[in-house]
């Protein structure tokens, strides 16, 4: 007999209603190739970090840093590296920063969200080297 765990599936749902999709419009999944996982770092019951990805990397990663409950800030990887990274800084719901340098990135991310860098600035995006 299979158990189902009621209240993940409960929080799965409500943050539906409350969030939208799980998926954003640029991480389309491709049959059940893409999976995320969700990081609260404040404790404060609502996602943080969402992590796309596939058997072997992270494929993309978003944040909320300023707790409005869309993600204003996204780093995009391939084969298991930075590609490039967006950030909405005036949070009007559209990127107007743009990273194709890790170090760049790094360096408006340290000075800006220096909290989520140990979850945004990785130099292996590998799935294993998460601890989810």
């Amino acid at each position: 007999m299979r158990k189902i765990y009621i209240l993940p599936v409960i929080t799965a749902l409500i943050s539906l209603l409350l969030y939208g999709p799980l998926f954003p419009a640029n991480a389309v999944p491709k049959g059940n190739a893409i999976q995320a996982t969700a990081i609260d770092i404040d404790k404060d019951g609502k996602p943080d970090v969402v992590y796309y990805y596939d058997d072997k990397y992270i494929t993309m990663a978003e944040a909320d840093t300023n707790k409005d409950g869309r993600a204003d800030v996204r780093v995009y990887t391939r084969n298991g590296k930075f590609k490039s990274a967006e950030a909405d800084t005036d949070y009007d719901g559209k990127a107007d920063k743009e990273f194709s340098n890790p170090d760049d990135f790094d360096a408006w991310l340290n000075q800006n969200n220096p909290g989520y860098e140990d979850y945004l600035n990785r130099p292996n995006w590998e799935k294993t080297l998460f601890s989810f």
